[in-house]
């Protein structure tokens, strides 16, 4: 419903194109950093792997950073909240974007519900391939330290791209 609300006010509001570059210029700042901090933490060797048997028999796997471990939920949890939030500002953020490019046009709420499902896919198919990851590939620490910084260059090569095209 939200997202049908900001339809409707931007579908009255002119946003010029600079506005949007700017942001395209944040995203791309922000995509880079990302890469930047992912390729320091593999460099500086702050990715550790922990492995462990709980009382009930099952194995378990922990990536953790810096010096410590802990099996603190609310760290964990605020992690989660986290990601989560910097996943649906993105949605949002691409939300606008995608409606400010159609501004002038009619925004319905069948543009705004199928906007809003293929964000859900983008997000469960993401989640699919970071389990098959987490499941066959953050094994051993070697595996742990490829994956981020493949994870690094990508964004750094995104970052790139987007901020010189």
């Amino acid at each position: 419903l939200s997202l049908f609300v900001f339809a409707k006010i931007l579908e009255t509001i002119e946003i010029s194109k600079d506005i949007l570059a700017y942001g395209d210029m944040i995203s791309a700042s922000v995509i880079l950093s990302m890469g930047f901090y992912l390729l320091y933490m593999v460099l500086t060797d702050k990715i550790h792997l922990g492995q462990h048997i709980h009382n009930d028999g099952s194995e378990h796997i922990h990536i953790y950073f810096g010096k410590e471990h802990s099996h603190n939920g609310s760290v964990a949890t605020t992690s989660a909240f986290t990601m989560g939030l910097l996943m649906g500002i993105g949605g949002v953020r691409g939300m606008l974007v995608t409606l400010g490019v159609l501004q002038g046009q009619v925004v319905d709420f069948t543009l705004v519900l199928a906007f809003t499902l293929g964000v859900m896919v983008i997000f469960v198919g993401f989640g699919v391939f970071i389990l098959y990851i987490n499941q066959n590939l953050l094994n051993s620490k070697q595996n742990v330290r490829r994956v981020f910084t493949t994870a690094g260059v990508v964004s750094l090569v995104v970052g790139s791209s987007f901020l010189v095209g």
